[in-house]
């Protein structure tokens, strides 16, 4: 295992190779081959889970590491939009799910989408969906490196998510915190994220932007069938939230395990705090388990989402690489 202040030193030099290698092309850049085989044992040493025995290693390597680029890129994006901007996380394991996704956002006349691609493949596939769209605003926000070993996983494109409670599942769902806690520090009206696999059906953010909210409420969410127990596949966050994030982020340190074990959303719910500061969005507004909302349908607790989206003819992707 590597301590956490370990691991922070490793960051702290990974972080100064990359602005040394950033830096102009007549800087110096001195033993320039060090940090770089510190940053190629930190990515190999983080394909393991790093959160046995409660080391929160992962997700203070993903804080340190966060650059001032990505979070002027960020707020540029956020700043821009005219309404409730909503979020999404991508890998390249799932492009066509996304890219589906987008179609419905745009039919649904939203204002802007802020697109994470958490790897190359992934960003490029936002870029060139960008050049499509004739409605929204589609951000395209690169974010590839940040996460190591993003690699594996189930083949191709055209996938429902990287492997249900995986290790590269999990890397991404406690990442999207940290995401949140910036994406909130800039936002007018909050910021939404939502699943790849919900579909929208009508403009939800201005929905949820006139939602009456009871006094403290920080953090919003869809309903779940079972009772108590929101489904975190649509969270509505605001700069309020950000202490809430922050206790969130702690909790994963100490209970999340990459390898299986408890979801994020699992965890949240466990936060302190969490319950008072909630409120849910109705099941009628947001459907789960593909029985439809009024204004989105979420797609778990299905075996095979994008063969049951087939079958009820919300599959919607443009890119000719998935139209197979």
């Amino acid at each position: 295992m590597v301590p956490t202040m370990c691991m922070a030193a490793v960051f702290t030099m990974a972080s100064a190779a990359v602005q040394a290698n950033q830096s102009s092309s007549g800087s110096s850049c001195p033993s320039v081959n060090e940090p770089q085989n510190v940053v190629s044992l930190l990515q190999t040493k983080l394909h393991t889970n790093v959160f046995t025995d409660g080391d929160g290693g992962y997700l203070d390597g993903l804080e340190l590491s966060w650059n001032d680029k990505w979070q002027t890129d960020l707020d540029a994006a956020v700043l821009s939009a005219l309404a409730m901007p909503i979020m999404v996380v991508s890998t390249r394991h799932e492009v066509c799910m996304v890219d589906s996704f987008i179609s419905h956002a745009e039919n649904a006349s939203l204002d802007t989408i802020l697109h994470m691609g958490l790897d190359q493949e992934s960003h490029a596939h936002c870029v060139d969906r960008s050049i499509k769209m004739t409605g929204a605003k589609l951000h395209c926000l690169d974010f590839s490196g940040w996460i190591p070993g993003l690699e594996g996983g189930p083949s191709g494109i055209s996938n429902d998510n990287a492997g249900f409670n995986s290790v590269i599942f999990n890397k991404v769902a406690f990442s999207r915190v940290v995401l949140l806690k910036h994406a909130v520090q800039t936002a007018r009206d909050g910021v939404l994220m939502i699943d790849a696999d919900i579909v929208l059906h009508g403009d939800l953010p201005g929905f949820i932007s006139q939602i009456p909210r009871s006094p403290g409420v920080q953090i919003m969410a869809a309903s779940g069938l079972a009772p108590n127990h929101p489904n975190l596949g649509l969270i509505w966050v605001d700069k309020s939230s950000t202490d809430l994030l922050k206790r969130w982020l702690s909790a994963l340190k100490v209970h999340g395990e990459l390898n299986g074990g408890e979801l994020d959303q699992d965890i949240l719910l466990k936060t302190d705090g969490f319950w008072k500061s909630f409120q849910y969005i109705d099941l009628a507004v947001v459907g789960q388990c593909a029985q439809g909302g009024r204004l989105a349908t979420h797609y778990n607790c299905v075996d095979s989402k994008i063969t049951k989206m087939k079958e009820d003819g919300v599959w919607k992707p443009v890119a000719n690489i998935c139209q197979e």
